[in-house]
């Protein structure tokens, strides 16, 4: 059984999010590079660093990342002659090409170690689950929104891109996603299914076929009580935005020992990083990543950027940034890439 529901540009001229490049950095912050491009911010493609330069004074420091972007340059994939002048705490840092390459922890931002894209446009898969019943959703529809870009409804969807799901597979499938763009995958389900809709991010860009981690909803009727039970109990304020997080390694095995933190001004009262335990429930003592390599962030400031790190010791492995919304779920997909010049252990 196939039910599918397709993605369409929707141009709407009252959608303003900004007129100047200024508008966009008191919005997102400077450091993304964040441009006003047609009434919208988003994060300016590039091919080389010359081209991102190019684009003027806000521009002077970043490079092309491996993503296709322009962004802030750092350790990674910043000018080198030696391992020296990559400036590392990292072991497993190397100078390579002219390039400091970390092939351990980076291995999710070097371009280099992808091969070469074989078709025109990315497609992304995952699977769709009734986290209560393990069985798959009976019906959704998802959209492609550009990140970054303060898009909660979706309403300028990735032009070319369309969606289908396999009921029998539970098996989204988003096609026509351009190479290498960072995405979120906006998933809604019918009001009577009682299921709380998802959004989904992923570290790790789309890349002709991309498999991304199983996909759980939850019934608005169970998700309280996963904290309630916890001794002692947690309050989720449903007017606040809760983050399930999936933090992988080169493999993408489930990664062990990896503490996530919460920007301080992303913080509200009551928020908490909780991490899955061996047992598959949620482990309030537990201080990092364990088996499934999973957490559980209830109260974030909704509606906003949300600045979300993950780190193992003094090793900054990923810092991305998502949205979260009352009364929706947001999952987070992590892939390692090591930021070696930010060793503050505090935040």
């Amino acid at each position: 059984m196939l039910s599918s529901a397709g993605c369409s540009v929707i141009s709407d001229a009252t959608i303003t999010q900004c007129k100047t490049d200024e508008d966009c950095a008191s919005r997102f912050g400077a450091d993304l590079g964040v441009s006003c491009v047609e009434t919208f911010c988003v994060q300016p493609a590039c091919t080389s660093d010359v081209q991102c330069k190019g684009r003027g004074a806000r521009y002077s420091a970043s490079i092309c990342g491996t993503s296709g972007l322009c962004t802030s340059s750092s350790s990674v994939g910043a000018a080198c002659a030696t391992v020296a002048d990559c400036n590392s705490l990292s072991p497993t840092m190397e100078c390579n090409a002219g390039r400091c390459e970390d092939k351990i922890w980076g291995c999710a931002g070097q371009s280099d170690e992808r091969p070469r894209a074989q078709q025109s446009t990315a497609t992304l898969e995952s699977r769709v689950l009734d986290f209560s019943t393990r069985m798959p959703v009976p019906e959704l529809t998802a959209s492609a929104c550009l990140l970054p870009s303060f898009d909660p409804d979706c309403a300028r969807p990735l032009p070319g891109t369309s969606s289908s799901y396999d009921l029998d597979a539970g098996q989204l499938r988003v096609t026509g996603v351009p190479q290498d763009t960072p995405v979120r995958l906006k998933i809604d389900f019918p009001l009577d299914s009682g299921l709380i809709p998802l959004d989904q991010y992923s570290a790790r860009t789309a890349h002709d076929l991309t498999t991304l981690p199983t996909l759980a909803t939850l019934p608005a009727s169970v998700s309280p009580s996963l904290t309630a039970l916890l001794d002692p109990p947690r309050v989720r304020d449903p007017n606040n935005a809760s983050i399930t997080a999936v933090v992988v390694n080169c493999q993408n095995e489930p990664a062990l020992g990896v503490e996530i933190r919460v920007a301080e001004s992303d913080r509200v009262a009551g928020t908490e990083v909780l991490y899955f335990g061996s047992d598959g429930q949620l482990a309030p003592g537990a201080s990092s990543t364990e088996a499934f390599g999973s957490a559980l962030i209830i109260n974030v400031k909704p509606a906003k950027l949300i600045t979300l790190q993950t780190w193992a010791g003094k090793l900054l492995l990923n810092e991305y940034r998502v949205l979260g919304f009352p009364h929706r779920s947001t999952a987070v997909h992590f892939f390692p890439r090591v930021y070696p010049d930010r060793t503050n252990p505090g935040m």
